[in-house]
C-alpha cells in the first residue's frame, strides 16, 4: 500500500466529505415530497391547504418546510401574505 502525504490525505478526506454531504442533503422524506408536489401544482398554496391535503398538522407542515429550506430545496418569495413558494436546487430539475 502506497503512503500518502498529509496533503494528499486532506484532499481525499475533503472529496469524501463533499460526497457524503451531497448525499445527505439530497435525501428527501416522503412527506417532504408530498409538500413539494403540492407546491409544484400551486406555488400559492397555503400551509393550511398543504396540511389539509396531506392530513397532517400545520405545525408538521411548518417543520417539513423548514427542513426543505435548510436543504436548499425551497424558498419563500415575497411576504407571507401575497408571496409564493419557489422550488429550487437539484430537486426542481428532478420533479419535471
Amino acid at each position: 500500500m502506497q503512503k500518502m502525504s498529509l496533503e494528499q490525505r486532506l484532499k481525499e478526506y475533503k472529496k469524501v466529505t463533499e460526497k457524503v454531504t451531497e448525499k445527505v442533503t439530497e435525501k428527501v422524506t416522503e412527506k417532504e415530497k408530498l409538500v413539494i408536489g403540492l407546491i409544484e401544482k400551486n406555488k400559492d398554496v397555503t400551509i393550511q391547504e398543504i396540511a389539509k391535503n396531506i392530513k397532517i398538522s400545520r405545525k408538521s407542515v411548518n417543520a417539513y418546510i423548514k427542513q426543505l429550506k435548510e436543504k436548499g430545496l425551497l424558498q419563500r418569495v415575497g411576504p407571507d401574505k401575497g408571496g409564493h413558494w419557489k422550488i429550487i436546487g437539484k430537486y426542481s430539475k428532478m420533479i419535471k
